[in-house]
C-alpha cells in the first residue's frame, strides 16, 4: 500500500549508513539510530565527533541512515529535527530490492545546506524509492570538534 501525497510513511527499519568508515568496521554509533525515529526531539542518533570540519569529506564522503521503507513509494520530502547547528546534507534515494552499500548507487533527490532544527527537504518530483539515505556531508560545532545529530525522522509520499 502506498502513502497518499504528503502522508508519512511507516518506515521499515533504519540503520546506520557508514561505507567510508575510516579505520574501523562499516558503523558509526548503530546502537543510537532508534533514538532518530523515537519521537523525542531531545533524543538523537549522532555521527562520531570529528576533528576538522565542518566539512566532514576531509575524512570521507559522508556519513548517514538508511531509511528502507519497505516496499517502493512515491516519496515527495524528508522533515528532519536536527541538534547542534547547521548541518549540510544530501537525499539519496534509490527504488533498488536490495539495499545499497555504497552512495554512488543512489540519486541525490535533495539536499540542503545550512540546515537548522527543524527542516523540511522537498524532493525531487516523481521520486519513487524503497530506500532513502540522510546523508551528512557538513557537520556542526560540538564539544571537541564537529558532529552531526538527527533527533528525528519522516519520509512522506
Amino acid at each position: 500500500m502506498t502513502a497518499g501525497p504528503g502522508a508519512a510513511i511507516s518506515l521499515a527499519s533504519v540503520t546506520d549508513f557508514d561505507p567510508f568508515q575510516d579505520g574501523g568496521k562499516p558503523a558509526e554509533k548503530p546502537d543510537q539510530v532508534p533514538l532518530a525515529t523515537d519521537g523525542d526531539p531531545q533524543t538523537a542518533w549522532t555521527t562520531s565527533t570529528y576533528k576538522d570540519g565542518p566539512d566532514l569529506t576531509v575524512y570521507k564522503p559522508g556519513v548517514g541512515l538508511l531509511v528502507d521503507l519497505g516496499q517502493s513509494h512515491q516519496v515527495s520530502q524528508v522533515d528532519l529535527v536536527l541538534q547542534g547547528g547547521p548541518h549540510t546534507l544530501q537525499v539519496l534515494a534509490t527504488d533498488s530490492a536490495q539495499p545499497p552499500s555504497d552512495p554512488t548507487q543512489m540519486q541525490v533527490v535533495g539536499r540542503a545546506t545550512g540546515a537548522e532544527e527543524k527542516t523540511v527537504i522537498e524532493l525531487n518530483e516523481g521520486t519513487r524509492a524503497r530506500f532513502v539515505v540522510i546523508w551528512l556531508t557538513g557537520l556542526p560545532p560540538a564539544p571537541g570538534g564537529y558532529r552531526g545529530a538527527i533527533a528525528d525522522l519522516q519520509v512522506r509520499g
